[in-house]
């Protein structure tokens, strides 16, 4: 993934800028899909990212930091923001 593909990645996703870090905010979580040398690695629940050079340091929500080259990472999955459970209903509202 180029740099300018992995900063549409992050604005679409709506990320807060903290220190140089980036996080998803809302309850949002992203799945990182990456490959090299053919084999296929998926990194879910990423809820911060930050980009050192053309690395990717990636937290998840056990804590666990994954780090990969940024030539690796070909796509990612943004999960829509979180509703509070107040503002949905069964469908019964007038």
């Amino acid at each position: 993934m180029t740099k300018e593909a992995f900063e549409a990645l992050l604005a679409v996703a709506g990320v807060r800028e903290d220190g140089g870090t980036q996080h998803f905010g809302a309850g949002r979580t992203a799945t990182l899909h990456l490959a090299h040398g053919g084999a296929p690695l998926s990194v879910a629940r990423v809820e911060s990212l930050q980009l050192r050079g053309d690395l990717v340091e990636a937290h998840d929500q056990k804590g666990q930091v994954h780090i990969f080259s940024l030539d690796d990472l070909f796509a990612a999955t943004c999960s829509a923001p979180k509703e509070d459970a107040a503002d949905r209903s069964a469908g019964f509202r007038r």
